[in-house]
Parts: C-alpha cells; structure tokens; sequence
C-alpha cells in the first residue's frame, strides 16, 4: 500500500519551515543590524580599519550560514526518522518526539554555541571588557569559550541590537525576561547610569 499523508507528517513539515525561516531572519537581522552599527560608528577609518571591518562582517555571516546548513540538516534527519515511524506505524512514538523538548534543546544550543563563538571572534576580550564595568564582587565566571544568557542579551547591545522583540525571539525568552537580565546586569553595575552606554560602546571599539 502506498504511503499516505499523516497529519503529524504535515505537522512537522510545517515546524521545520517556522524553525528555518525564524533562524534565517534572527540571522538576517543580527547581520543587517550590525552592518548599519558599524557603518554608522566608523566613517572616518583607515583602510586597514575598514578592512577589518569587513572580515567582521563575512565571519558573521559564515557563521551564521553554518548555522543554518546545520539546522536544516538536523531537521532533514529529524522529517526522516519521522517518516520511517510513520511508516512503521509508530504513531505515538512520533507524537511523543513532537512533544518533547529535545528537539527545541538541541537547537537552542546549537544557535547558542554559534553565537558565542561569533562574540568572541569579534570582541575576544568581551568578558574583560564587561566585567571592567562591575562590581569586583559580582564579576561573571563562564566557561570558557561560552556566554551566560545575562551576557548575551549584552552582546546584543555592542551589535547595536536593542529592540527588545529581536533579542527575546532569536534568545528564546519573554519580553520581560529580557528586560529582567538587562537590570539584573545594570544592578551589578559600577556606574548604572552610564553602563547601557559603555556597554555599546564595546562594540564600536572593537
């Protein structure tokens, strides 16, 4: 008998399409954005400086690009594992992966580990930097190569990304939980009142 159309087929079609599209444009935007920062802040460069700028940018971009050919390849797996069970007629074992959080997990840290390593690549003494800004005692820890969220939601800021709809979509969170790590970071603040400002301006010193 030949195999017929299953609704958790056409479900999982449609998941891998938001999930595509969604990182295609949090990519877009994050590249887009800073392209217009950097722009804006650096009219007067050398050309050694504008050069470097420019590496800036294709490195942002490979990264990204990686990040997407990884995501469709795992969804590509995922649809095919699907369609094996289906076939099989494991029906509840397929609810059951739709259901979990493993797949959403999985992507999560993958988005997340590419853009550490892009922030890193891009501003390796951004730790350093940020942790200037703060109390000794409230300094942040992380392991090596990796930012804590609160970090991220800052790296944010030195791309000249501060709509707060862009950093909760490509992070994952609510509006209010971004709006909570950036006063969580503000608090630990040596200066609050001028730290949204130098954390900027990390960016445009880069």
């Amino acid at each position: 008998m030949l195999y017929q159309s299953h609704p958790y087929d056409m479900m999982t079609a449609i998941l891998i399409l938001i999930s595509c599209v969604a990182l295609v444009v949090s990519g877009i935007t994050l590249i887009f954005a800073m392209r217009m920062r950097r722009d804006a802040g650096r009219h007067n460069n050398t050309l050694r400086e504008q050069t470097a700028v420019e590496a800036d940018r294709r490195a942002l971009t490979v990264e990204f690009l990686r990040l997407h050919a990884a995501t469709l390849e795992k969804f590509d797996s995922t649809l095919s594992n699907i369609r094996r069970k289906l076939v099989a007629g494991q029906v509840a074992s397929v609810k059951d992966m739709l259901e979990s959080q493993v797949l959403n997990d999985d992507h999560d840290e993958m988005q997340n580990l590419t853009f550490d390593n892009t922030i890193f690549n891009l501003y390796p003494d951004f730790l350093q930097q940020v942790n200037a800004l703060l109390i000794p005692e409230r300094r942040i820890e992380t392991a090596e190569g990796r930012l804590t969220t609160e970090l991220r939601v800052l790296a944010f800021s030195c791309l000249g990304i501060d709509d707060t709809a862009v950093v909760a979509r490509f992070l994952r969170l609510s509006h209010n939980t971004v709006y909570t790590y950036r006063n969580r970071m503000r608090q630990r603040a040596l200066d609050r009142d001028t730290f949204d400002r130098s954390i900027q301006q990390i960016g445009l010193s880069a």
